[in-house]
């Protein structure tokens, strides 16, 4: 048993959904902050990074967001954006942000 099985009964590494963001309609922006919490939960997820201060290292990168969420594999990931449960959340993101996302499995 590693400790992907001890920590949330799943087999092999956990995913990663990654995105970047930048806000165009701050207050709709707010309301879809409000809701997704709930929507990532209810799939195993959590959050790794929201928003928080980013130092460009190297290249030309310079997002104005990064948002890093933790869920207990690819399946569950892809599962929770592609949920009915999402979908109206999602379309508050799609309307207030221009948003560049990935799921990425882990180790």
């Amino acid at each position: 048993m590693n400790d992907n099985d001890k920590n949330n009964g799943t087999h092999g590494p956990k995913a990663y959904f990654i995105a970047e963001v930048e806000v165009h309609d701050p207050a709709l922006f707010e309301e879809y902050r409000k809701r997704v919490p709930a929507s990532i939960e209810a799939f195993g997820g959590r959050y790794i990074v929201r928003g928080g201060a980013a130092e460009n290292r190297e290249g030309q990168w310079q997002p104005k967001r990064i948002v890093v969420v933790e869920f207990p594999s690819m399946e569950r990931a892809l599962k929770w954006h592609d949920s009915d449960h999402y979908a109206p959340i999602r379309q508050m993101r799609e309307a207030s942000a221009i948003t560049s996302s990935i799921v990425v499995e882990g180790v």
